[in-house]
């Protein structure tokens, strides 16, 4: 069984009780744990304190009500500067939901043409792709060496140059031989 002990706690004892408005709480120990248990408690009548009553307000004399009042009280310019301010306020939001509107319409209107880059871009490649299978190259060499008599160009005929712009060339002037 826990041995009990009450009173006050100390820096030197492990076991005691201290009291709240509701509740005493006790500290047992029991071999090496200390354990803490709540006793409710009824107020003793030296320790009742009774409740504060408000405080009585001070009458205030016509010039501090009239100061008061002149405090608080709108005048006709800080009425028109907070009118202006509202009216500002409004016409930034209005603004700000007119730009919003028009930027998902651009969003939308970019989507739309997004859509339809992506769209002809399919339709490129597959046309591209029926005229790449649609071309006989082995035809268009028989009619070339057989019909037309051309040859194959020899190492010493072919030119190599470099070229800034890719896959496209025009040829204004005669190749120099060197």
């Amino acid at each position: 069984m826990a041995k009990r002990y009450y009173g006050n706690l100390d820096e030197n004892s492990v076991a005691g009780s201290y009291r709240n408005y509701e509740y005493e709480y006790r500290y047992e120990l029991d071999g090496n744990t200390v354990r803490r248990t709540a006793v409710p408690v009824e107020p003793d009548e030296e320790e009742y304190v009774a409740p504060r009553k408000p405080a009585r307000r001070r009458t205030l004399t016509q010039e501090e009500q009239k100061k008061r009042q002149r405090a608080t009280a709108f005048n006709l310019p800080t009425v028109v500067v907070i009118t202006v301010f509202m009216v500002m306020a409004a016409l930034a939001c209005i603004h700000l939901v007119g730009a919003q509107g028009e930027l998902n319409s651009h969003l939308r209107k970019v989507r739309e043409l997004r859509s339809e880059l992506t769209t002809v871009q399919d339709r490129n490649d597959l046309r591209y792709s029926q005229v790449e299978a649609g071309i006989d190259y082995t035809a268009i060499y028989d009619y070339a060496i057989k019909q037309l008599g051309m040859k194959q160009p020899g190492k010493d005929q072919v030119v190599w140059f470099n070229s800034t712009e890719s896959e496209y060339v025009v040829q204004y002037e005669e190749i120099p031989q060197e």
